[in-house]
């Protein structure tokens, strides 16, 4: 335990955290459990993923201990989405962040539509210019977050969540891929967002 402490507190720069070994371990034995399966979709998927071999697990800083997993899936340039598990003993979250990046000439009416969509409203995505790079000079960014306990499910519902977290994004990017908006292009993107972007 001390070491543990001591070994965090040199991530965090002057921060210690102390975790239990036996917590720590069990988490870690669901992700490692998850990653098997989840790794052969993201194979599948046929785009660049991250981490590409054993998971990345690490400690969020919490009240309790919790261990996150995170992927990310990349286009040619960068990444596109970002999804990420947090598993404590009680619960299990899965974070979604989509970035979807359009030219400096995109008509402004569709950025408000996307920005002010009331469907969205309670977790509204967010808006960075980006003056340099006119081929993605918008960038907006998706972001939620659902969990539920994991005395109502199994793991393998927890993995089915993850991939349809995966292929969502997946969609969201080839609905956008050419960077290119109109109003039916904008119309079947939040359809197609709603399912994980949604704010309830």
């Amino acid at each position: 335990m001390a070491n543990q402490g001591k070994k965090c507190d040199e991530n965090q720069k002057g921060l210690e955290i102390i975790e239990d070994p036996e917590i720590k371990d069990r988490l870690d034995r669901i992700a490692l459990e998850i990653w098997p399966e989840l790794q052969a979709h993201l194979e599948k998927t046929g785009y660049t993923y991250s981490p590409d071999s054993a998971p990345l697990i690490e400690t969020k800083l919490s009240h309790l201990l919790i261990r996150s997993m995170m992927v990310m899936l990349f286009d040619v340039q960068s990444a596109f989405c970002r999804v990420k598990l947090d598993c404590s003993l009680e619960h299990w979250i899965i974070h979604n962040e989509f970035f979807l990046s359009l030219p400096v000439d995109t008509d402004f009416r569709h950025i408000r539509e996307i920005l002010g969509n009331s469907r969205l409203s309670g977790n509204p995505p967010s808006l960075m210019i980006y003056k340099n790079n006119p081929s993605a000079y918008y960038q907006i960014t998706f972001k939620s977050g659902r969990g539920e306990s994991w005395a109502i499910h199994e793991t393998s519902y927890l993995v089915d969540k993850l991939k349809r977290s995966i292929d969502v994004n997946i969609e969201l990017f080839k609905i956008t891929i050419d960077g290119e908006v109109n109003d039916e292009i904008v119309a079947e993107f939040l359809t197609t967002a709603y399912e994980i972007y949604e704010a309830y």
